[in-house]
């Protein structure tokens, strides 16, 4: 069966390394994306699907990629009228954990506003409670408890600029991906990685710097048939 998790030693590596704890309503997010910048397909993106992790454990974090993993013949392309190939595809994990009770709130605000609309309207669009599942998906990724890390992206392979951004924040370096583009670096948060990292990268181009949302590739499964592998310096 085609799957895009091909390292399931890695990926419990990456869950030991770096998901954080989760405490009281804390949740991390897992996402499964196709994208046209990886091949044929007609969006430039869209979420095929999504699980939310309610425990960062590496074997409860791998029975629930491995679940996602598994995409042969399960999506559909409509606009092309053909199946969404798994080349296209990439599972995401966000390592910044998200409030459940911060994320209820919002939704309970939008549900309220919903509600009203759909009996004083008769053109509002009642569909939206049928979407009720990634509707809290949403209000879970706006609803950031706590940043235990800084995301560094480098959007390409170009290994000097990796070789710079570790010797300059050293054994803050939690952990480095090799991606389809380049590198993910994740990097302890404090006061001093901080000021490092916004005072001597934060105006180069070729890195883009992840606080709130913390969304990389998972360790050990395929990004546009690039198969995510850890880097050791």
């Amino acid at each position: 069966m085609n799957t895009l998790l091909k390292d399931e030693e890695l990926l419990k590596s990456f869950c030991e390394r770096v998901l954080p704890e989760l405490k009281d309503d804390e949740v991390l997010l897992a996402v499964l994306i196709a994208r046209k910048k990886y091949g044929a397909f007609s969006k430039s993106e869209r979420v095929l699907d999504r699980v939310i992790l309610k425990d960062s454990s590496p074997d409860y974090v791998l029975r629930k990629i491995r679940k996602l993993s598994f995409v042969e013949s399960c999506y559909y392309d409509s606009k092309a009228e053909r199946e969404v190939s798994s080349n296209v595809m990439v599972i995401y994990i966000d390592i910044q954990p998200k409030s459940f009770l911060r994320a209820f709130s919002i939704l309970s605000k939008e549900v309220g506003e919903w509600t009203y609309q759909a009996i004083v309207s008769e053109d509002f669009d009642r569909g939206v409670f049928k979407r009720l599942d990634s509707k809290l998906f949403s209000a879970l990724a706006r609803s950031t408890s706590r940043q235990p890390y800084y995301l560094l992206d480098i959007d390409s392979k170009d290994s000097k600029t990796l070789r710079e951004v570790v010797d300059l924040l050293g054994e803050e370096v939690v952990w480095i991906s090799e991606t389809r583009g380049g590198y993910h670096i994740i990097v302890n948060r404090s006061k001093e990685t901080g000021n490092l990292i916004y005072n001597r990268l934060s105006s180069r181009e070729e890195i883009e710097i992840s606080t709130k949302q913390g969304l990389t590739p998972a360790p050990g499964t395929l990004q546009g048939g690039f198969l995510v592998r850890r880097v050791r310096l």
